[in-house]
């Protein structure tokens, strides 16, 4: 998933071959038309299949800048940002990636509700794909204007994850109504000991356009992700945190329809080991 799938489909539909070694210790090239079971497989299965040692994607000719950028809104606005998102954002082209941050900082003043845009169509056309945006007027703040892509890639990046700790939820919905969102707002609660963060990655566009059975990730008619996360610094009890989330998404949990492997359940323990904490918070 990333800020270019609804335009150029997931990793994994991008994916040509594959060379594996695989649980019997042979080493496997595997594509569409050789060992074509262990390619479906290895496209969205987890890595239960083997040890991939290289992988051959296809490319895309792009610009690369792209016009992005956060819309903020206070927190006492989020009922609005929300309703208006779960429309604006199934209405939205291929170019134009959308996800909802809502980030509650430890202590008791409430954090923001954020738009991240991300529009990588024609330059020209750019102004009519954000236009309803307008619609929500007088955010805190606008940031949204030409950006390199791979800085914007990188800008959210964390260079020493040591000292802190992780832990997320995350299912598929295949939409967003007025009981959801109640049941988003009602549960979310802020701790002075913690971050709380819930966000909607968006699907749709060429992500749901390939067939369910094509590969082994099946959930092409989701329209979003939605992820709720922990976070606490080193020294802190993560126990209290950790169940407040699951309680949390139990009252999600029924509108989900069915959830990516790579993300069902994440933590992240707070650790000297920064290789270890980095892949396990990917």
């Amino acid at each position: 998933f990333g800020r270019l799938a609804r335009k150029y489909g997931l990793t994994l539909d991008n994916i040509k071959s594959v060379d594996i070694v695989s649980a019997d210790g042979k080493l496997r090239h595997a594509s569409a038309e050789e060992n074509s079971d262990l390619f479906w497989a290895v496209r969205g299965g987890g890595g239960n299949f083997g040890v991939v040692s290289a992988f051959e994607f296809g490319l895309h000719e792009m610009d690369r800048t792209v016009i992005a950028g956060d819309v903020v809104f206070p927190f006492e606005r989020a009922r609005e940002v929300f309703r208006f998102y779960a429309d604006f954002s199934q209405e939205a082209p291929d170019e134009l990636a959308l996800d909802l941050i809502m980030p509650g900082p430890p202590g008791d003043a409430p954090g923001p509700v954020i738009i991240h845009a991300v529009y990588s169509g024609d330059h020209a056309h750019a102004e009519k794909a954000l236009a309803p945006l307008e619609k929500l007027r007088n955010p805190i703040a606008n940031s949204i204007a030409p950006q390199d892509y791979v800085a914007l890639q990188s800008s959210w990046d964390n260079s020493d994850p040591r000292h802190g700790g992780d832990y997320l939820k995350s299912g598929f919905v295949n939409e967003i109504d007025d009981a959801q969102i109640d049941a988003i707002l009602e549960g979310f609660e802020r701790h002075p000991d913690r971050t709380t963060s819930f966000f909607y990655q968006q699907s749709g566009g060429a992500i749901n356009r390939v067939e369910e059975s094509a590969t082994a990730f099946p959930n092409r008619s989701a329209v979003n992700s939605p992820t709720v996360v922990v976070s606490w610094n080193e020294g802190v009890d993560p126990e209290p945190h950790v169940a407040y989330i699951r309680s949390y998404w139990s009252t999600l949990n029924k509108f989900m329809h069915g959830f990516y492997t790579n993300v069902d359940e994440k933590a992240t323990q707070a650790s000297a080991d920064s290789s270890a904490a980095s892949l396990a918070s990917s």
